[in-house]
């Protein structure tokens, strides 16, 4: 089902966040920062419109009061976190005394993806389910 792909992403992404994590801790580089950068810039965005688009579809369809522009207000904060990484970067490129607010800024980004995920996986989507049980 959708909502399993959806959670299937989540956790390969939990997954590289942790160990990118780790190797920004140790070693921070070129190839680590663009690999984290693509990851946001790509990844995150593509899987964030594919939520909008369909999620919001099929909950309008179940609730008709369903306020989508919940999941989109968290979007837009996670887009601003992201937002402020690649502003960093782009200092950090240029100057490396941008490093320490590069990584404070890609972490701050991992923990709100992190608690999106949980949020979604926790109160929405057994919520969608709830509802699709009931309806069938």
């Amino acid at each position: 089902s959708f909502i399993e792909e959806i959670v299937q992403e989540h956790k390969d992404y939990i997954q590289r966040m942790e160990l990118w994590k780790k190797q920004l801790s140790k070693n921070i580089n070129e190839q680590l920062l663009n690999d984290i950068i693509q990851f946001l810039k790509n990844d995150i965005q593509k899987h964030a419109e594919k939520e909008e688009e369909k999620l919001n579809e099929d909950l309008e369809k179940i609730y008709e009061d369903f306020d989508s522009q919940a999941i989109a207000f968290a979007h837009d904060m996670i887009d601003e976190a992201i937002d402020d990484v690649l502003n960093y970067y782009e200092k950090y490129k240029k100057d490396k005394k941008y490093e320490e607010k590069l990584k404070k800024g890609i972490e701050k980004v991992f923990t709100m993806l992190k608690d999106h995920f949980s949020e979604e996986e926790n109160f929405l989507f057994p919520n969608i389910y709830k509802e699709e049980k009931e309806w069938l």
